[in-house]
């Protein structure tokens, strides 16, 4: 048998073709893992953002079943009345607090005229309602603070400033110099 040179060209060409084939397909093969590897990651992906959607969707549907049924608790006539009267007391709390503060600026108005020291007003105050003041009425009455506050004076005089002097009590002299009766003057060198 002889070596034909052709026939051996031939068939190298042909295992070389066959080669580049096998080669191509490979090629392709590879190319389309990846690609389909690519779209199981995205769909992976895709999937887990769905489920994590469903999760907050059915707790975004349970929290809105339970507000429904809230409202429904709170909407029987019961609860409404309920609702109402809770209003009211606090409407009777502020209310009481406002008359509460009118009668104590109307106290605090007259205890200063009665020259009660100005970081004594809370205290007096407190001590008025402690001996049975009471804020009942809308308006409060002048009469019945300034008799508080004269009757505070009796039982807690501390409170209270000193009685301004009048032109006829004695006062003592300046820089130990004698006193007099009436106005004092001034001695020459302060003038």
């Amino acid at each position: 048998m002889a070596w034909d040179k052709d026939q051996y060209a031939a068939e190298l060409a042909a295992h070389n073709a066959e080669q580049d084939a096998r080669r191509e397909t490979e090629r392709t093969a590879r190319e389309e893992e990846k690609r389909r590897k690519a779209e199981v990651k995205r769909l992976t992906a895709a999937i887990a953002t769905a489920q994590t959607d469903r999760d907050s969707h059915h707790k975004i549907l349970e929290d809105t079943r339970a507000e429904v049924e809230e409202l429904r608790k709170q909407s029987t006539p019961e609860a409404r009345e309920k609702r109402q009267a809770e209003l009211a007391m606090r409407e009777a709390e502020l209310r009481q607090q406002l008359l509460d503060y009118d009668h104590r600026d109307a106290f605090a108005t007259i205890a200063r005229k009665h020259h009660i020291h100005d970081k004594a007003i809370k205290a007096a105050w407190d001590a008025v309602k402690a001996a049975g003041y009471r804020v009942e009425s809308d308006k409060p009455n002048p009469l019945v603070l300034s008799k508080a506050v004269e009757a505070l004076k009796q039982s807690a005089d501390y409170m209270f400033q000193s009685e301004p002097k009048t032109a006829h009590e004695y006062q003592p002299g300046v820089n130990g110099t004698g006193g007099h009766w009436g106005r004092q003057s001034l001695p020459e060198n302060t003038k």
